[in-house]
């Protein structure tokens, strides 16, 4: 951004045309677009803290103590603060410091404060210890994908008119909720455990890169191992925190070789039947980051991209940073 004099110049790049694009502006306002973070409810549950309507930490009305023995209190649920009011953002390592000015018997143990944009919300120490437990959660890597418009609406397009002929993407939008009931039923509703060996077939049948290679699991004693390692896979599976860990737990059930890459995608195809809306699809033809292949390579905004190699991670959050890519797209 620069200006003339008169008014300030913006420079950039139209995406949708690919080309340059200089437009004159009289105000140039930045805002940047934010997203609660994904434990707020979990927060919100343990310091009974109430969340607003987009899913940040609300901020409770205050009464505010006198002297250095009186604490902040709040009168309303919300976030609180403890001996003064909200200031201006610090460090991150300036925002996380012991209290020094507590005299409550409750809160003798200490206390830690952390601001999150303006709502600021308590974290206790005796809850510091069980956080590294049953608190502590792995970040979800969310990569930031610089996906193409022009391909993806030319990709849009020529599926919309390629399907004309074979009844519309309609047909094939009711063939694949047909697919995820047949996983649902066999998978979800029942115990993996009693998973029968012609239902695991029939299932296999509508997995490309599986039914070509699953052959040798598909006779005892080896079928019993496959069902064993289902029954991990789908345990808990409404808990997305440990995708990752999850599906990297299926894997190291085989052997770890060329042979059995078909294994990641046998253990996305069963979470993505299950339950599709917690899980998108994860195989390695969507993103496969070892060949450096797949959808995203296919549908990236880059001219050289025959000739890069794109560091995107493969794991959980690289496809649902996708699924929500193109759901705005």
């Amino acid at each position: 951004m620069t200006s003339d004099g008169e008014k300030l110049i913006v420079k950039g790049e139209d995406t949708l045309v690919k080309r340059p694009i200089t437009i004159p502006f009289d105000l140039v306002v930045h805002a940047i677009g934010m997203d609660p973070n994904l434990d707020n409810a979990q927060i919100s549950s343990l310091f009974g803290v109430d969340l607003e309507p987009n899913g940040f930490l609300d901020q409770g009305q205050q009464l505010f103590g006198h002297g250095p023995d009186q604490p902040e209190r709040c009168i309303h649920r919300g976030a609180r603060l403890p001996g003064r009011k909200p200031s201006t953002i610090r460090s991150p390592r300036a925002r996380l410091q012991p209290w020094p000015r507590l005299s409550s018997a409750n809160w003798r143990r200490g206390w830690w404060v952390r601001q999150e944009l303006s709502a600021w919300y308590l974290y206790p120490r005796f809850l510091q210890s069980r956080s590294k437990g049953e608190l502590a959660r792995p970040q979800l890597q969310r990569p930031q994908l610089e996906l193409s418009g022009p391909i993806l609406k030319q990709a849009f397009e020529t599926l919309v008119s390629g399907a004309e002929s074979q009844g519309g993407v309609e047909y094939w939008i009711d063939a694949l909720k047909l697919k995820q009931q047949m996983f649902q039923q066999a998978l979800g509703q029942g115990h993996p455990a009693d998973l029968p060996l012609d239902t695991f077939k029939s299932l296999c049948a509508f997995m490309v890169s599986v039914r070509r290679r699953v052959g040798l699991y598909l006779e005892n004693p080896a079928y019993g191992e496959m069902v064993e390692a289902i029954v991990e896979l789908l345990s808990d599976y409404q808990d997305t925190s440990a995708t990752d860990e999850r599906l990297a737990a299926f894997c190291a059930r085989f052997p770890q070789d060329k042979k059995h890459r078909w294994v990641r995608d046998l253990a996305a195809e069963i979470l993505h039947g299950v339950d599709p809306e917690r899980y998108p699809l994860m195989g390695r033809w969507i993103w496969d980051r070892k060949a450096n292949t797949g959808v995203i390579r296919e549908i990236w905004f880059d001219d050289d991209i025959d000739n890069i190699t794109l560091n995107v991670p493969d794991g959980f959050g690289t496809h649902i940073m996708l699924r929500e890519e193109l759901a705005s797209s």
